[in-house]
């Protein structure tokens, strides 16, 4: 998951390395890293020196790359290591990933640009919609409203303040939930009540927790070719959860359109957005 997608949660969730590294285990892991990697879209990028230190550089929208400079870290336990933000872990002589902790598909890095994998051709719209149909109900702030996993735990049901709205859907929809006692604003932020966190529909997703408000069905592409990838019509039903049945009053018809970009060797889909 890249810093974009972090920014989008509105959340950032930092993985720091713990005390009690040692000096040789940083050595160890060095001399397998020291070089450039660089992800498969080639917008980012991580760099290991011979003498411990490291960059982690992003090729942002406005065209300029953006570098953070760091040094080589690791836990005190296991194989993962850190340039900065985020857990890394050698998955092959020439990959290793990065991952936030926030659910998805860890980011795929290469030790150099000559082990980057092919891209794939053309997007098929038979590609498409196999993609739209196993994405489309994903756990997304479409269907669901989050919370911060940090502020999440399963066995706490109580009413305790701790879980703080960081995405809305609608005003009225937020509107809708406060008086049905879902949501209470408590110190100027939204928080999630007791009978939210006690609902079926408030459970974990994908590293963060949240209140389902609807299933998206029925995903199809409306066109025969795809012209551009990153603006795809599509046609889906939203169908509501029991809490919000009295909200959307009925199964509801959307066309909207989808972005579809090539991540981590693998077609992503996201809805009524730009791919970056």
């Amino acid at each position: 998951m890249k810093r974009a997608h972090l920014a989008f949660f509105a959340i950032a969730f930092l993985i720091v390395p713990v005390l009690g590294q040692t000096p040789q285990k940083i050595a160890t892991i060095n001399k397998k890293v020291v070089g450039k990697w660089v992800s498969a879209d080639r917008k980012s990028y991580i760099e290991f020196r011979p003498d411990g230190s490291c960059s982690d550089g992003e090729l942002w929208p406005d065209g300029k790359w953006h570098v953070d400079q760091s040094t080589l870290g690791a836990w005190q336990k296991g194989y993962d290591f850190s340039c900065g933000s985020g857990a890394l872990t050698l998955i092959g002589a020439n990959t290793l990933t990065r991952d936030y902790g926030m659910g998805g598909e860890p980011e795929k890095f290469y030790r150099g640009a000559a082990n980057i994998p092919p891209l794939p051709g053309k997007l098929t719209v038979a590609t498409a919609q196999r993609v739209l149909t196993r994405q489309i109900n994903e756990p997304t702030v479409n269907n669901t409203l989050f919370t911060c996993h940090a502020c999440y735990d399963p066995a706490d049901k109580e009413d305790n303040d701790r879980a703080p709205l960081v995405s809305t859907y609608t005003p009225a929809l937020t509107e809708y939930l406060t008086r049905n006692g879902y949501i209470r604003t408590v110190g100027g932020r939204q928080v999630f009540t007791a009978k939210a966190k006690r609902s079926r529909f408030y459970t974990a997703a994908g590293g963060m927790a949240g209140l389902r408000i609807a299933d998206l069905t029925k995903a199809r592409i409306l066109v025969g070719t795809v012209p551009d990838p990153k603006h795809v019509p599509i046609e889906y039903d939203i169908v509501p959860t029991e809490i919000t049945a009295g909200f959307f009053g009925k199964v509801q018809k959307v066309k909207s359109f989808a972005g579809f970009t090539y991540e981590n060797e693998a077609w992503r889909m996201c809805l009524a957005c730009q791919s970056q």
